[in-house]
């Protein structure tokens, strides 16, 4: 009776512990969780290096990265990971709070090969973008206007008076879509 009510508890325990093993799996700390595990430092793994995306671009910013922290991450713990050595307050231009979107990340530029290696090796950062630059918006938008005498599109022809020649401010784009014939 004994045995019975031992190797009860055991399997009890033991499902307990599965399930236990898989919620925690299915969180967002199980799988920084998991990470840690399999990062573990030892000679037979690499340290951990949080993967860069988007460098192989011809146009984007030297020195200037987004780092994405791991959902649940706080910004002061990754820099007292990262180590007091490394002094990212001059170098972080924008700061993004968490969302059901995305985790917290920040942009950062400036920023020399010591520093990146050092935010790269911290096991809560998901992913390091490299940061691109700013596409120019065109001061004038080219526009064709459906003409209902021509039966055609027409380039527009704005007056002086609609666009200033002092604004920077893109014109209204106006629809490109043909009125419906009458049937």
């Amino acid at each position: 009776m004994a045995r019975s009510h031992l190797l009860r508890n055991t399997i009890s325990i033991s499902i307990l512990s599965i399930i236990i093993l898989v919620a925690t799996s299915w969180t967002f700390r199980g799988s920084l969780l998991w990470r840690k595990v399999i990062y573990y430092p030892s000679h037979l793994v690499r340290p951990y290096q949080a993967p860069m995306l988007g460098c192989e671009n011809l146009n984007v910013i030297e020195g200037s990265y987004c780092v994405f922290l791991h959902h649940g991450s706080k910004l002061e713990r990754h820099i007292q990971t990262i180590g007091n050595h490394v002094d990212w307050s001059p170098t972080i231009r924008h700061l993004f709070p968490e969302t059901t979107v995305h985790s917290l990340y920040y942009c950062a530029h400036d920023v020399d090969d010591a520093a990146l290696k050092a935010s790269r090796a911290d096991i809560a950062v998901d992913v390091v973008d490299c940061d691109w630059p700013l596409v120019a918006i065109p001061d004038r938008i080219e526009v064709e206007l459906w003409d209902a005498n021509l039966s055609a599109w027409v380039p527009e022809q704005p007056s002086s008076s609609q666009f200033p020649s002092h604004s920077s401010t893109p014109p209204v784009v106006q629809s490109h879509r043909a009125p419906l014939a009458a049937v």
